[in-house]
């Protein structure tokens, strides 16, 4: 029994270590590329190698990390940046619709939140996709959208505990520079690997 808790406590203990470490990675790639251009390219390479430990490979991290940033720096900007921007477009729309009323207010509401919900559906599974397939830049885009609607199921289990962790951090603010990034894409990652090994039929990395 206490030999059972000990392991629990060190299984624990190790994934924190891996988490706060890969999570300063993140943070530090960012601010070299000064957020703008490092922001996306940083995120691609924490969902690499967090993939390669759910795989349980053997890896640097700090070498994978800069690999996978220098690799993956255009495309990851790219994608990244693309979405940033229809999300945008999406934000805008909803603030124009606040001028609304009537039955076109309630239409164009569950249009727009319907485009809302697919759009996150995209954001959560792109960068699990752009790490496990060897794709085409825009086709990331579209299988992360296929992949999503595909299981509807497991995308709100996502979302949900997406906005758990949020809570949890919003809660408890002194954890968000340790583990905000890389618990996020941990949980993200692990429902995505499932999803992958259902799907099959594409080229992995």
């Amino acid at each position: 029994m206490v030999d059972h808790m000990l392991s629990k406590i060190n299984f624990i203990g190790d994934w924190a270590i891996r988490l706060a470490y890969v999570n300063f990675l993140w943070m530090l790639f960012s601010a070299m590329g000064l957020f703008l251009l490092g922001f996306f390219p940083a995120t691609a390479a924490m969902f690499t190698v967090i993939r390669k430990w759910l795989l349980k490979e053997q890896v640097s991290v700090f070498q994978t990390f800069k690999k996978s940033y220098r690799k993956e720096f255009t495309d990851a900007n790219f994608v990244g940046w693309l979405l940033l921007l229809i999300g945008i477009f999406i934000y805008i729309d909803f603030i124009f619709l606040t001028s609304m009323d009537g039955i076109l207010f309630t239409i164009l509401l569950f249009v727009l939140l319907s485009v809302a919900f697919i759009y996150l559906s995209i954001v959560i599974y792109i960068f699990p996709v752009f790490v496990h397939f060897k794709l085409k830049k825009i086709e990331y885009v579209k299988y992360a959208f296929i992949i999503s609607l595909s299981y509807p199921h497991l995308t709100i289990l996502m979302l949900l505990g997406t906005l758990v962790l949020i809570a949890v951090f919003i809660t408890f603010p002194m954890l968000f520079p340790f583990i905000v990034g890389s618990s996020l894409g941990c949980l993200v990652m692990y429902i995505s690997k499932k999803v992958f090994h259902k799907v099959g039929g594409m080229d992995s990395c």
